[in-house]
């Protein structure tokens, strides 16, 4: 091909690429032309050729003053001559290594995109840093991220400091139109095209940052219809046409294929009981996420690691700062507080045992940042937390009389909205709490289930809603959003005249 379109016979340009014959100046200005770029330039710096030879390059093909003035050729007309040197030379020649080594120089460098692709690329260019906007886990343990030009890899981790092992897996995440790095060493469960176009929540730990993202469509499917999904109004309007599937069906190998049925590009589950096996081999990633046993700030990085799959890290970026900010503020001025307060945190489990928080939940961290001080610091559990989403327990009676050194109980109960004595059924013994008889008992779900969704990233709200309840000289204007005190959760009183 390229002796046909410089004019050059082919054994010409193989004596000349073997040093047998020294090309003479018309030769190189053919082919210059043949391939419309700056030879002179071009072959300086991919060495192909010696010096003495670039020397007899005439004044013409000087190199410009702005090297951006070069059009060279493009990706892929540079793919297709190199196909056709490696189809007409022989494999190993020197002949061979001349002319791929003068292809590569030929390439023409497009400038780097101004932001992330939203979309496949078309014309993918070797060496380009396709994702110019970049995340990095500034507070989040759970995972980590790595950019190399055109794929990010992604590291996730599975537990949490002190519950076991921290299980480590790796995801290349490869724009889309792009080549896979290192082809033959990911297995497809493993590699994930980015921008994604479709995953299953398998456990509601992504649905706020897809709303917040403006990327609520991408949700193929989720574990049952979540509670509180009017709080995300995107995600609300399509809520019958998205299927579920509960925890047990995602556990049982036979139903969990139906995950499979919706094309989803990625699975990602909050539950260690999902038999994603079954659909690794069905050839799709599944990646745990858990944003809860976090810091604060860790949790609402989640809009960070849901942007590496959507390449929207700039707006995750934006969103997170925002808060960030904010939440540095309120824990400034929370510290600034005459008292910390003494805070019960838990709730009644059955009737001897009261479970605690789990120091690793994002919420103990939230306490503490609100200048409370957990009553039950460093006090021996009777057995430590099941799961990653529960608490150490403690004896019910011991409870009681510790009770009555907590200002607050803070109820990790979300479902509960009646608060009034004959409607407390299991969590009765609060009758005997201090702080519930004084009405200082902080309800976590004034929102229900939604303190995990919008709650998990806007956790700058979390923080002022507790400011307020324990320093209401602090927050005096702040109209608490997730949380209530037990009389704003009573409910109201029946009109008479009905």
């Amino acid at each position: 091909m390229l002796a046909q379109e410089s004019g050059i016979t082919y054994s010409h340009l193989s004596r000349m690429e073997n040093g047998i014959k020294v090309p003479a100046a018309a030769s190189v200005v053919r082919l210059s032309r043949a391939l419309d770029c700056d030879l002179s330039r071009l072959l300086r710096a991919a060495q192909a050729l010696p010096e003495e030879v670039l020397d007899l390059l005439p004044n013409e093909l000087a190199e410009p003053d702005d090297a951006s003035d070069l059009p060279g050729l493009s990706h892929s007309a540079v793919h297709r001559l190199r196909r056709a040197v490696e189809a007409e030379t022989r494999q190993g020649s020197t002949e061979r290594a001349a002319l791929l080594s003068m292809l590569s120089a030929f390439e023409r460098h497009e400038p780097p995109p101004l932001s992330n692709p939203l979309q496949a690329v078309s014309d993918f260019h070797a060496g380009t840093d396709y994702f110019p906007d970049k995340v990095a886990a500034r507070w989040a343990s759970a995972w980590s991220v790595t950019y190399h030009g055109h794929y990010k890899r992604l590291t996730v981790r599975a537990g949490y400091e002190g519950a076991g092992p921290v299980d480590e897996t790796e995801y290349i995440l490869v724009q889309r139109g792009a080549p896979l790095p290192e082809p033959g060493r990911w297995d497809e469960a493993h590699v994930i095209q980015v921008p994604i176009e479709r995953l299953w929540d398998g456990g509601h730990s992504l649905l706020a940052a897809c709303e917040l993202l403006g990327r609520s469509e991408l949700v193929a499917g989720w574990v049952y219809q979540p509670p509180g999904i009017n709080y995300l109004p995107s995600l609300a309007t399509r809520q019958d046409e998205i299927p579920g599937l509960s925890y047990s069906e995602l556990s049982n190998e036979a139903q969990v294929t139906r995950v499979l049925e919706e094309s989803p590009d990625v699975f990602i589950y909050y539950g260690e009981a999902v038999a994603t096996a079954t659909l690794s081999t069905g050839g799709l990633p599944c990646l745990y996420f858990d944003p809860f046993n976090e810091h604060p700030l860790g949790s609402a990085e989640q809009l960070k690691f849901l942007s590496l799959f959507t390449n929207q890290e700039a707006l995750a970026n934006t969103i997170f700062d925002g808060i960030e900010r904010r939440y540095t503020k309120l824990k400034e001025l929370a510290a600034r507080q005459p008292a910390r307060k003494r805070v019960l945190v838990g709730r009644v489990k059955s009737e001897q045992v009261w479970e605690a928080q789990s120091k690793a939940w994002m919420r103990s961290q939230l306490l503490a940042d609100a200048g409370a001080v957990d009553v039950l610091e460093g006090l021996p559990a009777d057995a430590p937390a099941a799961t990653s989403w529960t608490g150490p327990t403690f004896d019910l009676t011991q409870m009681l009389g510790r009770s009555h050194e907590a200002e607050f109980i803070y109820s990790s109960v979300y479902w509960r909205q009646d608060w009034s004595p004959g409607a407390l059924g299991i969590d009765r013994p609060l009758l005997q709490m201090r702080a519930y008889q004084r009405g200082k008992v902080i309800h976590a779900g004034a929102r229900g289930e939604d303190i995990f969704h919008t709650g998990g990233i806007r956790v700058d709200t979390l923080l002022a809603d507790l400011i307020h309840y324990l320093h209401p000289q602090a927050l005096p204007a702040h109209s608490p959003v997730f949380h209530s005190m037990v009389v704003d959760a009573a409910p109201p009183e029946p009109d008479p005249s009905h």
